[in-house]
């Protein structure tokens, strides 16, 4: 290695000391670079993945609570929907209750219009024999009088 530097060195010398700073710079810089610069690149390359791993395990988290919360949310939806089923069916069973109890009173009010009707009847015949009896007993008691 010390026979390369010294070739490198005499194949610089013609042209002089400048030529020789500008390649030590470049040395110097390529040390620098290898020494601070590579492993803090490095470095920051491995915390930008780190930083990607707990973003992509963050969002697997969040995918996981979202699906609990689905499941959780379609369970309670079920439930409901069963419970308002038992409820329209009991009220399926009281609205038919109803339906038969208002054909009942119905069939109880027809009943008792015809009823108040043969009543009314009744009583205008009632009312005929009793104007009749008036009548009768009104001439009855002209022809005493008289």
């Amino acid at each position: 290695m010390d026979q390369t530097g010294a070739a490198f060195v005499e194949a610089v010398e013609p042209y002089g000391p400048f030529a020789l700073f500008i390649v030590g710079v470049g040395i110097a810089v390529v040390a620098v670079l290898c020494a601070f610069i590579l492993p803090t690149w490095r470095k920051n390359l491995e915390a930008q993945q780190s930083i990607e791993r707990m973003k992509a395990e963050a969002q697997i988290e969040l995918e996981k609570k979202r699906e609990e919360r689905k499941a959780a949310e379609s369970e309670r939806q079920a439930q409901m929907n069963k419970e308002r089923a038992e409820i329209d069916g009991r009220n399926a069973v009281t609205m038919e209750g109803l339906k038969t109890s208002i054909d009942a009173m119905r069939a109880t009010q027809e009943r008792s219009n015809a009823l108040l009707e043969g009543s009314r009847s009744g009583s205008a015949k009632m009312g005929e024999t009793v104007e009749d009896t008036n009548r009768l007993v009104t001439e009855i008691h002209h022809a005493i009088v008289k």
